[in-house]
């Protein structure tokens, strides 16, 4: 009887520890150009736009577009020449 008891509590507890969320320790981060980048942050891997995220445990970079944003300014005005009168 005690082995039956001790059996369903057992299995109860690795139940409950397999339940809980696992969660990234405070030192996983990804590595990019010899920096290092926090979980979910975005960042230009190889030329292409990719996010710090864990899949198996592991800190890895998932590729989110093909491509890089780029930063562009819109054309300028041609202002008039500034006259003195």
């Amino acid at each position: 009887m005690k082995h039956k008891v001790f059996c369903s509590a057992a299995c109860v507890c690795v139940l409950v520890a397999l339940s809980l969320p696992v969660r990234a320790g405070s030192n996983c981060s990804c590595r990019a150009d010899g920096a290092k980048f926090e979980v979910g942050v975005l960042r230009c891997v190889r030329g292409k736009l990719s996010r710090c995220i864990m899949f198996l445990n592991n800190p890895s970079w998932k590729v989110i577009d093909d491509q890089c944003p780029e930063a562009s300014l819109p054309p300028q005005k041609a202002e008039p020449p500034f006259c003195r009168a």
